[in-house]
């Protein structure tokens, strides 16, 4: 590489957050992943991006299995998608209380997951609170549970003042609060259910 090139990877690092953002969504999540090899600026930049992906077969292939005993997978692979999935949550955990400790904001959230353990359940729950306290835009929810189980986030999504677009897809629960007074979505444009439980 030339002094040229390195002049120009310098002045374009130089670049305010925002805008280094405003390049990272042109860009698919490898891609802009792949940003934070080139500086420790580019990947605090990627780090702080304001459009999670959170999808959880990127964590282990069998994490799209509801329940793994079903398919007679043996008892240690059981336990290892076990530990895969516990360690997507933490991935999520500290990524939310790092943007929520830093007051970064969080214009997109996607969360595609499987909840196989009612325990699990309520760490959901705290992800939207975090979420809608940074004015979130946009939220995609794609959530599956076991054995007829359903996932209800009526209470939180109801007061997401910011919200302009909610999609819904799977094993939710989206019921109507006594007090219309407490429906405080009045940013909303778009709304998309699928499977959705009411």
């Amino acid at each position: 590489m030339d002094d040229k090139e390195t002049s120009c990877i310098d002045q374009m690092s130089e670049l305010p957050d925002f805008i280094l953002h405003h390049i990272l969504s042109y860009l698919s999540t490898k891609q802009a992943v792949q940003t934070g090899v080139i500086s420790k600026r580019w990947k605090y930049v990627w780090e702080t991006f304001p459009i999670l992906e959170c999808f959880q077969g990127h964590f282990g292939k069998h994490l799209n299995l509801i329940n793994p005993k079903e398919q007679e997978l043996p008892k240690d692979e059981r336990r290892k998608i076990f530990n895969q999935r516990l360690n997507f949550m933490s991935y999520i955990d500290k990524k939310l209380l790092r943007f929520h400790e830093e007051k970064l904001c969080v214009n997109k959230f996607n969360l595609h997951i499987i909840l196989v353990s009612k325990v699990l359940a309520p760490r959901v729950d705290r992800w939207m609170e975090l979420v809608a306290k940074r004015r979130m835009q946009e939220l995609n929810l794609y959530i599956f549970t076991g054995k007829g189980r359903v996932h209800d986030l009526s209470k939180i999504l109801f007061t997401m003042e910011s919200l302009t677009v909610l999609h819904l897809f799977g094993s939710i629960m989206l019921r109507s609060p006594p007090d219309s007074k407490a429906v405080k979505l009045c940013s909303l444009v778009e709304l998309h259910l699928r499977s959705v439980y009411r």
